[in-house]
C-alpha cells in the first residue's frame, strides 16, 4: 500500500468484518469502517475509523457521500 492509503471495510461492527478491522489496524494500515448510525460507530474496534454510510443512496463522486462520526 501507498503511504496515506485507507482500506475502507464493509461489515466491520461484525464477526469477519471485525477481525479483518482489527487485523489491518494491527499490521498499522488505516481503516475506514461503513456504519449505518452514530450506534454502530460505537461498535467499531479501537484504530477503526468510523463513517457513516446511507447503503440505500447511489454512488457519488464529490466525496460527499460518507460524513464523520
Amino acid at each position: 500500500m501507498m503511504t496515506g492509503d485507507a482500506v475502507f471495510v464493509t461489515g466491520a461492527t461484525g464477526i469477519v468484518g471485525g477481525a479483518v478491522a482489527r487485523s489491518l489496524v494491527d499490521h498499522g494500515v488505516p481503516v475506514i469502517a461503513a456504519v449505518r448510525s452514530e450506534a454502530d460507530a460505537t461498535r467499531v474496534a479501537t484504530g477503526v475509523h468510523p463513517r457513516i454510510f446511507d447503503f440505500g443512496m447511489p454512488p457519488r463522486t464529490d466525496g460527499r457521500g460518507t460524513r464523520r462520526v
